[in-house]
């Protein structure tokens, strides 16, 4: 057998038909000389060489055919060899026999041999080494296979050698080319490393100075980009950069490593902290007194805005706000009581007194803030709580000024009728002229007419405004005539004034009033009994009790009807003939129907009694 490496000679004798007797010693010579070569040429065949590539690049995945071919010095021809690739690990040796080698198995063609786990399946050596091929091929390649190789063949016959680096021979060097991978994000605030991390989201306060960095593996390098949405941030080497963040910022981020093999990425949440702003109110009615408030009616009031409800409607008000974190709320009312911690306040039947400035107070980790709106109550036109101030008319010159008060919300609008005819601001002119002062929710409207004052006029004062109407009448005499009581005549301070000084001359009058009723009452004399007066044996006569007073029955002349009561005026006479009493009939003995009359006489003499007027009926006479 010859070795494909070595070289053998052997040496054929040739027949001769002639004898020499030189042959015999040239045969010795040529058979030493080419034992000589044959042992030359056997020595250079056999020494130990390695062919094989340098750098071997494979994508992750895939598979690559590693081509190899080795010589060897021969010992023995009788020698079977065993091939053997090992990886170098600098913490991993393969030992056998008290023998270690540096690295580990991962493939070879003696199946009583353990390869590396991570090499089953995946490596396999494909040439046969006693030919001096030592080719190997990687499936499904992985990040685990980059690294450097080194052969070694062994020998049943003791024979053993390793083509390392150290002694000169090639070992092969696998790299993976690979799409981008594990793609990481670190980040920091306020370049504070204790911020610093890998993980979102990415906890950061407005104001905050926030650095996003990426990075990814790949072969070769990937080109590293930033984006948020749909938009690419400007970043440098895969650094993006906020110096001031806003509640704005708040979103993903991601970052996008590309090459030539494929792409990867990678998000992150971050997430801006803010104090409370934005405050809105969000306004609900519970009930509806009127449609027509509901047009127009906000459904949103944003800070220090007017809010107008109609008086005994009800509301219910959200206080919305913009935070993060949450923020907790509570209502203000006007006065400045503390209403309720919650962010809804519920107000029902409104009144006036609810009017005013209502504050949403709301607090967060971070600030605080408030934000306040009005609330206004409307409400139809009423009168004023002064009644000088709702109506009054008076004369003046030639002309005569009225003057009514509304109160109201929204204040109202006033215009005067005269007669029927209508006169507003707008309307005015020489003889008719209108002015109206507001003076919050009060508007006093003034009107100077001039014209006929010899008659009686028909005047109406209307206030008016979205939510109601109120008509108010001015009755007003005609010049010299007697004034009604809704209206004066003359300056009102002056009337005011007069009225005092009568009041007061009143009460003068009454005490004087009773001082003399009590005087009077002092110095009347007493009355005389129904039996004392009436004498039994003359009926119909009195007899005197003193030398002055006499008591006699006096008829009336003529048919007449005696008074009962208080004096009446002429307008007052027209009693029904039903109801005035009859003449008393004198010839009857009966004490309740006898009437007395009382004379007064200076001397003895007596004279006829004096007859008096038809309307008086009693009287004391008195004789001169």
């Amino acid at each position: 057998m010859i070795p494909k490496y070595g070289r053998a000679w052997q040496g054929v004798v040739l027949p001769s038909k002639k004898k020499n007797l030189v042959s015999p010693l040239v045969t010795q010579i040529i058979l030493i000389l080419a034992f000589c070569c044959n042992g030359m040429l056997s020595q250079q065949g056999s020494s130990f060489t390695l062919t094989v590539a340098r750098y071997v690049t494979v994508q992750r995945n895939s598979c690559v055919h590693i081509g190899c071919q080795f010589t060897y010095q021969i010992h023995d021809r009788r020698e079977t060899l065993s091939a053997y690739w090992f990886k170098i690990h600098a913490e991993k040796k393969t030992c056998q026999n008290g023998k270690c080698i540096p690295g580990f198995l991962v493939a070879t063609t003696n199946g009583k041999r353990m390869v590396e786990e991570s090499a089953k399946n995946r490596f396999h050596f494909i040439g046969d080494p006693n030919q001096g091929n030592c080719s190997l091929i990687i499936m499904n390649a992985k990040a685990e296979d980059e690294g450097e190789y080194f052969l070694r063949i062994e020998g049943n016959r003791g024979l053993g050698y390793s083509y390392v680096d150290s002694s000169g021979y090639t070992q092969p060097s696998i790299s993976l080319k690979d799409q981008p991978r594990d793609v990481q994000i670190t980040w920091s605030i306020n370049d504070v490393s204790r911020q610093q991390g890998t993980t979102g989201p990415i906890l950061a306060q407005e104001g905050d100075a926030v650095k996003l960095v990426c990075a990814a593996e790949s072969n070769p390098d990937s080109f590293l980009n930033w984006k948020k949405g749909n938009n690419v941030l400007p970043a440098q080497s895969g650094i993006y950069m906020i110096s001031q963040i806003k509640p704005e910022d708040t979103g993903e981020y991601q970052c996008q490593a590309k090459n030539q093999f494929g792409s990867a990425g990678q998000t992150i949440l971050v997430t801006v902290q803010y104090s409370p702003r934005n405050v809105t109110f969000s306004i609900t009615r519970i009930s509806r007194r009127d449609p027509d408030l509901s047009q127009g009616f906000p459904p949103e009031v944003a800070h220090g805005n007017k809010l107008m409800a109609q008086e005994g409607e009800s509301l219910r008000i959200l206080c919305q706000v913009d935070s993060n974190p949450s923020a907790s709320t509570h209502w203000i009312n006007p006065s400045g009581k503390t209403l309720k911690h919650d962010s809804l306040l519920e107000l029902t039947e409104l009144t006036v007194e609810d009017e005013g400035g209502y504050v949403c107070h709301a607090e967060n980790i971070i600030n605080s803030a408030q934000k306040t709106f009005q609330l206004y109550v409307a409400y139809a036109p009423k009168l004023t709580e002064n009644p000088q101030r709702n109506a009054t008319c008076w004369h003046q010159d030639n002309s005569f000024f009225c003057h009514c008060s509304f109160m109201a919300q929204p204040p109202p609008q006033v215009q005067w009728q005269v007669d029927g005819e209508t006169i507003t601001e707008k309307k005015s002119n020489k003889n008719q002229k209108v002015t109206s002062l507001i003076q919050k929710n009060v508007v006093t409207s003034t009107l100077n007419w001039t014209g006929n004052l010899e008659v009686e006029h028909n005047i109406v004062c209307i206030g008016h405004n979205s939510f109601g109407t109120y008509r108010m009448q001015l009755p007003f005499s005609a010049l010299g005539a007697s004034i009604t009581t809704e209206s004066y005549t003359g300056n009102p301070a002056t009337v005011l004034i007069s009225g005092l000084c009568g009041a007061l001359l009143g009460v003068g009058f009454f005490m004087l009033g009773l001082c003399l009723l009590k005087f009077y009452r002092r110095k009347s004399p007493p009355k005389a009994s129904c039996e004392e007066m009436v004498d039994p044996t003359n009926s119909g006569y009195l007899k005197p009790n003193n030398n002055s007073l006499i008591y006699s029955n006096i008829l009336p002349i003529g048919q007449r009807t005696p008074h009962v009561g208080q004096l009446k005026t002429p307008r007052q006479k027209n009693v029904k003939q039903e109801q005035i009493p009859k003449v008393p009939d004198l010839t009857r003995n009966t004490v309740d129907e006898v009437h007395y009359a009382a004379l007064e006489f200076k001397n003895s003499n007596l004279s006829p009694p004096i007859a008096e007027e038809e309307t008086v009926e009693y009287s004391a006479v008195r004789r001169k």
